[in-house]
Order: C-alpha cells, then structure tokens, then sequence
C-alpha cells in the first residue's frame, strides 16, 4: 500500500504556488515522510503536447492506484478517480475532489484518512455539472453516461 502523490502541471503548478512541480513534489514528499514510513510514488500527468516528456506517464491510473492507500494532489482529477474507487484523497481547497478530501494542511493525518460517506451525493454534484443544458435536453448526457 503505497501513497501516490499526483503533481498538477508545471503551469498550474507554478501559477497557484510560485514555485516548479520538482520543488511542490519534493515539499509534499517531506510532509508526507513526516507522518508515515509508507512508498511513494509520483504520477505525473500524461500530455502528449507538452515539453516535458522526460516525466510523460504511459502507466493507466488504474495501474497506479491499484492498492493505493492514499492521494495526494493539488488540483489533479486522479483525486477524483481515486476517490470512486474508495481510495481517500488529500486534496487542495481549488479541487474538485476537496469536498471529500483531506486538506494538504492535513497530512499529518495520512495514517488515518478520511472515507467519506457521502461520495455518490458528490460524484452526482459533478457530474450535475459538466453537461450544458443543451446536451442534457438533446440526450447527448444521458447517452455518454450510459456508455461509460
């Protein structure tokens, strides 16, 4: 069982911190270290288009969270995934996932994270909200859901 830690982009990393994705994953792996003996493992986003390949990640998410015991994130929608797979999630107050999330000032907590109960209410909240109207009245919502 292994923490995995998920960097957002250098971009948005920078922007919403001051400070490069090396520098945010080194911080957060030090807090981290502080409170558990657990491995490690940083997944980084995949982008095709992005100038930095040397950290491109082929391994499926799947693949990284199989027998997770924890997330940490910043803003990254593995947060998200992990947390429909039952996996509890540290997460900034900018992510989608916080509302049933640990906040990162709450790391001290990693050996007894939270497992909240009301994930289908907050799955529903999202999924309320990425469809415009115009594609929940032509069907188009309803459709993609049923495929997945």
């Amino acid at each position: 069982k292994h923490i995995l830690l998920c960097p957002s982009s250098p971009t948005v990393t920078y922007q919403m911190n001051g400070i490069t994705q090396d520098e945010w994953v080194e911080v957060a792996k030090r807090e981290i270290k502080k409170y558990t003996d657990r491995e490690i493992r940083v997944r980084y986003k995949f982008r095709d288009n992005e100038i930095w390949h040397s950290k491109r990640n082929k391994t499926p998410l799947e693949e990284d969270l199989s027998g997770a015991f924890a997330i940490v994130s910043w803003h990254s929608m593995a947060a998200n995934e992990a947390l429909v797979y039952g996996i509890p999630s540290f997460a900034s107050n900018h992510s989608p996932a916080r509302p049933v999330s640990l906040g990162l000032d709450e790391l001290s907590k990693i050996e007894t994270p939270y497992y909240p109960d009301n994930r289908h209410e907050w799955l529903c909240s999202l999924f309320g909200s990425m469809f415009r109207k115009s594609e929940m009245h032509s069907g188009y919502a309803y459709d993609l859901l049923q495929e997945k």
